[in-house]
């Protein structure tokens, strides 16, 4: 059988079962598969040496699954900490901690291209509700079109004129009338809302002389 010896033999005598002298002291210090598994998902994100931090964390408490938090916090911000904001984060982080504390300040670069993407974000945004609000007006001016179109188109110079200049706010289109008559989309398209205002008026006033009746009856 083999024997075990406290000291390298001479090669020639090579144990089968040889342990190195200055590792016996230091077996319990060996990572096991928990912190392998940890170190090499620190090491992929560029940390050297990232055994001893590790070890650290899990000494403390901290799960394979809290690191794999904290390192995906990091790789969804490129640029934002190098790797050695990762390794310090590993190493001082306590059980209970949040992913996303105890980081160092961004990188300037990181802060101005996130600034850059929201200013862009936001002016798309702002494209947007303006090309949104322009087919609503669009879809407006068709609708008043559609409905009152017919009847500007039928009133003569004179009843435009009788329409504007007694049609509260008309004041301000007199001149644009006198400059630019119907030619003016302005003025078409602010005569059609208040031809509108008027037709809504009518209804109204159409719907409550029908009720009276109605009304006077359960008076009785």
């Amino acid at each position: 059988p083999p024997r075990f010896t406290m000291n390298r033999p001479p090669v020639h005598h090579e144990p089968a079962y040889y342990i190195p002298l200055n590792n016996l002291n230091n077996l319990h210090h060996l990572p096991g598969s928990l912190e392998l598994a940890a170190a090499e998902i620190l090491k992929s994100l560029g940390v050297e040496h990232p055994l001893p931090a590790v070890q650290a964390a899990i000494g403390r408490g901290i799960t394979l699954a809290d690191v794999e938090r904290i390192a995906e916090h990091f790789r969804l911000r490129p640029g934002c900490w190098d790797a050695g904001a990762l390794h310090c984060k590993v190493n001082n982080w306590l059980p209970g901690d949040a992913p996303d504390k105890g980081w160092p300040r961004p990188s300037p670069k990181w802060i101005a291209c996130q600034r850059s993407q929201q200013d862009a974000a936001r002016a798309a945004q702002q494209r947007q509700e303006r090309e949104q609000s322009k087919q609503g007006d669009q879809q407006a001016i068709s609708n008043l079109e559609s409905r009152h179109g017919p009847t500007l188109d039928a009133m003569d110079d004179a009843a435009i004129w009788r329409f504007i200049a007694s049609t509260p706010g008309g004041e301000f289109y007199k001149s644009t009338w006198r400059k630019s008559g119907r030619e003016s989309q302005s003025l078409r398209r602010w005569l059609l809302s208040r031809l509108a205002a008027v037709q809504h008026k009518k209804e109204d006033q159409e719907h409550e002389n029908q009720a009276e009746p109605i009304l006077g009856e359960r008076d009785r």
